[in-house]
């Protein structure tokens, strides 16, 4: 099938953004898409760059190779991933990772965002997006932040492992958080970093819990510029539903965000 073309602007702006903490998008009444500790960082010019996978933002219903804008990457086949409206968390749709049975087990399956630029004087950085896996003991889906034309190195990954545990990539290997995901249920998924007075630390959290602190990223990318969503199509009747996807760039006070999105579409990365 031939691939979509879409004129339509990508969901990438420079905010001043105060104490409310106010959403970026109309569409969003339920304020998925919001900038989270604005009310405790004060007024910054904040850039972000947030998807919900709808037709006002140049994605169609179906395969996510002819539906998505061309600065998007795909990993899969003609079944999977897609852009679904069976059970979005914000909007009208959202993504769906299923099985893709022309491909065998342990090939990723998903989708990879356009690539950024960071901008100047960052002082923190954060990505969220909701998570609801239809139920265990099918595929492990990852989340992965990187900065390809920076870094081989990712700059933070979490896997909701098959068993329902959830883990995070520290020091070059999956550790165990003592956290289990929700089967069946939205849940939000994040992760921050932070910069300022020289700190290099991620924190990750699971419905607004905190799971895992990650003090000393020497092996992480500094910066994530990608992310990227994928299943290692496992599958056993299992689907994997990703939506309110957001990327949140902080520079210090007074410094001027700027936001771009890199044109080069993704290509296939080989799993960790």
């Amino acid at each position: 099938m031939k691939k979509q073309t879409c004129t339509r602007a990508l969901a990438i702006g420079v905010l001043a953004l105060g104490a409310s903490g106010a959403s970026a998008r109309d569409d969003d009444p339920m304020r998925i898409l919001t900038v989270p500790g604005m009310s405790e960082l004060g007024t910054r010019q904040v850039s972000m760059f947030s998807v919900g996978f709808e037709v006002g933002e140049g994605f169609g219903a179906g395969l996510f190779t002819d539906n998505a804008p061309e600065t998007w990457g795909t990993l899969g086949g003609p079944n999977s991933p897609i852009v679904s409206s069976a059970n979005p968390w914000m909007g009208a749709q959202h993504l769906r990772i299923g099985k893709e049975s022309t491909l065998s087990t342990n090939n990723d399956v998903g989708i990879l965002s356009p690539d950024l630029e960071v901008p100047d004087d960052l002082e923190q950085f954060i990505f969220k997006v909701g998570v609801n896996i239809s139920q265990k003991n099918g595929a492990d889906y990852d989340l992965f932040l990187q900065s390809p034309s920076n870094s081989p190195a990712p700059a933070a990954r979490v896997k909701f492992e098959f068993t329902g545990r959830i883990l995070v990539l520290d020091n070059g290997q999956f550790v165990n958080t003592g956290f289990e995901y929700d089967p069946g249920e939205w849940r939000e998924t994040r992760v921050e970093i932070d910069y300022t007075g020289g700190a290099n630390t991620a924190t990750y959290y699971y419905n607004d819990q905190l799971i895992w602190t990650d003090d000393n990223r020497f092996d992480m990318s500094m910066y994530a510029t990608q992310f990227g969503i994928v299943s290692d199509n496992f599958n056993d009747g299992d689907v994997g539903d990703f939506d309110g996807a957001m990327m949140v760039y902080i520079p210090a006070p007074g410094g001027v965000a700027t936001l771009g999105a890199g044109l080069l579409l993704a290509t296939r990365r080989r799993r960790r």
